[in-house]
């Protein structure tokens, strides 16, 4: 039996109309999380293909085909493409990355010395300035704690203590700057 990937990225126009899958149904890989690059001509997502996830970008215009860019991601993975367009967020065993849309250069933004660099992120978005990242982690004791990461430097900083976690799966939905 073939494996059913009911996860799927689609888009529609801003006016509305009929809703697109993003690839074909005969493309064999789970999409999530959704990106937009600032020019609006591309979107970045996470794919589970092969065992791995994998980041992923593709353009909306049709051309071309999806180009994978990291092999390394971690589930949940929510990459999130900056202002300016040039650096995506990814999450890996290894950190939080910044990594360009080509693939080709990347930078971790895990400080082996920071309190938070082994804590995932829950969720994150980018400053309007792109100079941080802001968003929620996770303590070892349940509690959530609303971050800023410095994109410049790597350092991380707690703005807020939120409170303690329920339990549930994933105790926050969304999240917006």
């Amino acid at each position: 039996l073939k494996p059913r990937f009911i996860l799927r990225v689609w888009i529609s126009t801003i006016e509305g109309g009929l809703r697109t899958p993003l690839l074909p149904r005969a493309y064999e890989a789970m999409q999530g999380a959704p990106t937009w690059s600032a020019d609006g001509q591309s979107i970045a997502y996470p794919e589970w293909k092969d065992h791995h996830w994998n980041l992923v970008t593709m353009r909306v215009d049709g051309q071309g085909e999806p180009v994978t860019i990291r092999t390394d991601g971690v589930a949940n993975a929510t990459p999130h493409w900056s202002p300016d367009g040039t650096m995506i967020t990814w999450e890996t065993d290894h950190g939080f990355m910044l990594v360009s849309p080509d693939g080709r250069t990347g930078r971790s933004l895990t400080d082996d010395n920071d309190i938070w660099s082994d804590t995932p992120w829950l969720v994150h978005a980018w400053s309007h300035d792109g100079k941080e990242i802001f968003g929620i982690k996770m303590t070892d004791d349940r509690r959530l704690k609303l971050v800023a990461v410095r994109v410049a430097t790597g350092r991380t900083r707690e703005l807020k203590d939120l409170g303690r976690s329920p339990i549930v799966n994933n105790p926050v939905k969304g999240f917006s700057v």
